[in-house]
């Protein structure tokens, strides 16, 4: 679970009932200015056209040299954000140093408020002595 807003949040593992806090703005970054998607990399981005992606019509963008400030790390790739709402719907991307691509696409999207009680951590998970005032 985590606040896109602050990057602050919580690393939940239900197999060992354990919550962790966490803090990793990068992983926060799925909604961007739709106007200027690349602004939070601190880089300028490309056009790379367009194509449809969970139900909706979506604006691709390229970043270059963006050191590690892209979708789950990246420096170098690919974003594909909902014009009206600005959520990205997937990426392709490539860590500096790193032969691996990192990716993410959504197959559906729906958006609204969420009910509080989806940010609840559940009772049986524990958190480690010195963490439970976060």
């Amino acid at each position: 679970m985590q606040d896109a807003e602050t990057g602050s949040g919580w690393l939940i593992s239900l197999g060992e009932n354990i919550a962790v806090p966490l803090q990793a703005p990068v992983l926060g970054q799925l909604v961007v200015d739709p106007g200027q998607p690349c602004q939070h990399m601190r880089v300028q981005c490309r056009p790379s056209g367009r194509r449809y992606l969970a139900g909706r019509i979506v604006e691709g963008w390229r970043y270059r040299d963006a050191h590690g400030r892209g979708p789950a790390g990246t420096s170098d790739g690919e974003v594909w954000v909902d014009p009206e709402q600005g959520a990205v719907l997937a990426y392709s991307g490539r860590r500096r140093g790193w032969d691996r691509t990192y990716g993410m696409e959504a197959s559906t999207i729906t958006y609204g408020a969420l009910p509080d009680a989806l940010f609840t951590l559940p009772e049986s998970v524990s958190i480690p002595e010195g963490d439970a005032g976060r």
